[in-house]
């Protein structure tokens, strides 16, 4: 899904990207999370939105004059711990 669909996701009948407000961009995350999302692809999406929104919006074309999604934490997201494969299994991919 594209980062300018994801931004109509938070529009409640607004007219551009400078309609939304930190608040918004919050209310992005949960909603997001609410529909089953894992952590791992809101972080990307708050992350493509931010990048969007700082650098092209904002400091390339002039469209608005904040970063709504700047300031929105990730999701906590559980790190797994690296698995450390057998020697058998080394060989066998190597081979």
């Amino acid at each position: 899904m594209s980062a300018k669909r994801k931004r109509r996701r938070l529009r409640d009948r607004r007219d551009g990207p400078a309609d939304i407000t930190p608040g918004m961009a919050q209310r992005f995350k949960v909603l997001r999370l609410g529909e089953g999302k894992k952590p791992r692809t809101v972080t990307g999406n708050l992350g493509n939105l931010s990048i969007v929104y700082g650098h092209w919006w904002r400091d390339t074309c002039k469209l608005v004059s904040g970063n709504p999604f700047e300031d929105v934490q990730p999701p906590k997201d559980e790190k797994r711990p690296p698995r450390i494969i057998s020697a058998e299994e080394e060989e066998k991919f190597l081979g």
